[in-house]
């Protein structure tokens, strides 16, 4: 495996992420750990856990037509500062990496840490990364959908 320490932070992994849900014609399929139960949004399950542990851990996986399947991980914990009982007020420490295979070949990418000054803003860009996954997945499920209809019947 090849290890590959990035010249950009988790900002820029982000900006990776969001290019790569706008590339759905290219897509195969899309994942999130933890899966939410149906009826459930990703950014809440995320938001129940953290305001209950101050911490949280996401990922997004894409799989793409040509093989290559990219894991998308972000970790982040509160750094508990001044009197607020919140945990959505305080500063947020987040981390990520992506790691990427096709074929026989692996490549884990480190980005550089960020510290945000509340978590209210990491879950402003959860809900913005959310959105653009949702659109992108309909647009795959789409895709399959149409490729499956007989049009000989019709």
């Amino acid at each position: 495996m090849e290890v590959v320490y990035e010249s950009g932070s988790i900002n820029d992994m982000i900006k990776l992420l969001e290019k790569d849900l706008e590339r759905h014609e290219e897509i195969k399929s899309l994942s999130r750990v933890p899966e939410p139960s149906r009826g459930r949004r990703y950014r809440q399950v995320l938001l129940q856990t953290f305001s209950s542990i101050g911490s949280l851990i996401a990922s997004v996986v894409i799989e793409f037509k040509n093989g290559l399947i990219r894991r998308y991980v972000f970790l982040g914990k509160v750094m508990p500062k001044g009197n607020s009982t919140s945990f959505i007020d305080m500063p947020f420490y987040a981390e990520g990496y992506i790691y990427e295979t096709i074929g026989g070949d692996a490549k884990f990418r480190i980005f550089s840490p960020v510290i945000y000054p509340t978590a209210k803003e990491v879950f402003l860009i959860v809900k913005s990364i959310g959105d653009k996954f949702r659109l992108s997945d309909l647009e795959v499920h789409l895709e399959k959908i149409t490729e499956t209809l007989d049009y000989d019947f019709l």
